[in-house]
């Protein structure tokens, strides 16, 4: 599950599937996003939200520009203002629904950083590089799960936690989903999680599955004029298991 900056702003914490419902109602009675050419903009107002989102043996990398800050209105890159990652022009995907422009890359996960670069139609350049996120498995994880009285499991990486990680875990069940956060162990490789009884909100039972992110929010080295989010993760493969009440 990807988070991207979009024109109703970032949503943190615990997740549900109301709170979801919530949201999608209220994207489609809200006005879509407005968008505006790079050549229109003073170079000097641009936001930016950078996502590096590894699945499996690949990363994806989405570069979406504002102006009025995170919540504002969506810059397209448009000559002579421009985007590469590592290296390469970024492609440009468009969303129907949201009227939205994202700047996208897909690498293989073997490349030990991306570099996302930035060209304002001044031709002042802004540069910053991401560490490829380690994969991510989990082991021991019971096949039934008991929303009341929690469960314990190991989540395991090929790529030493930081201290400014957190590992989400992601239950879905029924109609439902919900999520529990918590901190890692700088420096190691496996983390033992423990998710408490009532950690997942909802009414989630029967057939279900268990997905793990490691995620992470670094300072971008050379923000834009007026910021840059990066938001970065790596998930597991689903589990399927068995939820209970």
């Amino acid at each position: 599950m990807a988070w991207h900056g979009h024109c109703f702003g970032r949503h943190e914490g615990t997740r549900t599937m109301k709170s979801y419902l919530s949201i999608f109602v209220f994207i489609f009675v809200a006005s879509a996003c407005s968008k505006i050419s790079s050549q229109q903009v003073d170079p000097s107002s641009i936001y930016g939200n950078v996502v590096v989102d590894r699945e499996g043996s690949s990363v994806n990398v989405s570069n979406t520009f504002y102006v009025g800050g995170d919540t504002g209105t969506v810059v397209t890159m448009d000559t002579p203002a421009s985007v590469a990652v590592n290296g390469s022009q970024a492609q440009a995907s468009n969303d129907p629904i949201l009227n939205s422009t994202s700047y996208t890359a897909t690498f293989s996960a073997s490349v030990p950083s991306i570099d996302v670069t930035y060209t304002d139609k001044n031709g002042k350049v802004y540069n910053n590089t991401v560490l490829t996120p380690g994969d991510l498995w989990n082991t021991s994880l019971p096949s039934t799960i008991s929303m009341a009285s929690g469960f314990s499991f190991t989540v395991n990486t090929d790529s030493a936690f930081s201290s400014s990680e957190q590992i989400i875990v992601i239950l879905n069940a029924g109609n439902g989903f919900s999520e529990y956060a918590t901190s890692v162990s700088a420096n190691s490789t496996t983390q033992r999680i423990s998710v408490p009884g009532g950690a997942f909100q909802g009414f989630l039972s029967g057939a279900g599955s268990i997905q793990t992110c490691r995620s992470s929010s670094p300072a971008a080295a050379e923000p834009y004029p007026e910021g840059t989010s990066i938001s970065v993760k790596s998930c597991s493969s689903t589990t399927g298991v068995t939820v209970t009440p």
